[in-house]
Parts: structure tokens; C-alpha cells; sequence
């Protein structure tokens, strides 16, 4: 590892950010500098390489491919981490709350959006998409009523 990676992971071990970070982590033929599989993000360190117009072609490449399996890649400099550790590891704390929100807000039903359910849409054709039966109920404390769509019984 080069001197900005070391100073990097000795801030990221641990879960010292809230999150297990891994170092030097493989994803397909790629490896990643350091990778956060809950959150699917990939935090990459550029020297003085990358400068170069092959490796940032190449570095192009591996961030669409990357994207393609839903991990969303962070790039900083070897001397942004030498100059300003704190900001760097600011910024990814910050993404990492992002996706945290994003998460959290997100359907695992519906493309990964979230879709309110109102009780009031129509099932069935029938203008009252529910209603319960208590007539064998009377007396009785069931916590599972019938449930009936429309003037139909749901046998489900």
C-alpha cells in the first residue's frame, strides 16, 4: 500500500466511520482499494498513475463496470489524502449517510421505490377495496378477522 492508502485504511479499519470497510477488496477481474459491501461503495486512491491518459481510460472502464453491478465508486487523489485526511474522510462519512438514507427509504417491491399504500384504491373492481366480517365474530376476541373484497369472502 502507498502512504495515502495506509493513511486512509488507518482511518477506516475498524469501523472507526460507523462502517466495515475492506481493504484491496476483488470485484470481478477489478480490485478496489477499499470497498463497503453494506453500502455497495468502492473508495479508490489515485496517484500519480491515474494522471495518465491510458489509466484514466482504464479507470473510466472499471467505474462503468462497477456501476453496472449498482456499487458507486469514490475517487480522491494521493495528495488530497496527504493534505486534507479529515475532509476526505468527512466526505466519505457524508456518502455513506447518503446511501444509508437512500436505503432505508427504499421498496424492495417496486424497482426500489417507495409506493405508498392507500387503502381507498379500488381492488377488484369494487369501490371499498375491504372490509371485515364480524358476524362470527360476536362475543369473541379473534385477532384475525375475515376479510372480504367487496361482497366476496377472501379464502387467501
Amino acid at each position: 500500500m502507498t502512504k495515502s492508502e495506509t493513511w486512509l485504511w488507518a482511518r477506516l479499519k475498524g469501523r472507526q466511520i460507523k462502517w466495515k470497510f475492506r481493504r484491496q477488496h476483488g470485484i470481478g477481474s477489478y480490485v478496489v482499494d477499499f470497498f463497503c459491501p453494506n453500502l455497495q461503495l468502492a473508495v479508490e486512491v489515485d496517484g500519480i498513475s491515474h494522471d495518465r491518459k491510458e489509466r484514466a481510460l482504464s479507470d473510466k472502464r472499471r467505474d462503468k463496470y462497477l456501476s453496472t453491478l449498482g456499487i458507486k465508486v469514490l475517487r480522491f487523489t494521493s495528495e488530497e489524502i496527504l493534505r486534507e485526511l479529515d475532509r476526505v474522510v468527512e466526505n466519505i462519512y457524508q456518502e455513506c449517510e447518503r446511501i444509508t438514507t437512500a436505503q432505508e427509504h427504499r421498496s424492495p417491491f417496486v424497482g426500489g421505490e417507495v409506493v405508498p399504500y392507500t387503502p381507498t384504491q379500488p381492488i377488484l373492481g369494487s369501490a371499498v377495496p375491504w372490509k371485515h366480517s364480524r358476524s362470527r365474530l360476536a362475543g369473541s376476541r379473534q385477532s384475525s378477522l375475515p376479510l372480504t373484497v367487496g361482497s366476496t369472502p377472501f379464502l387467501g
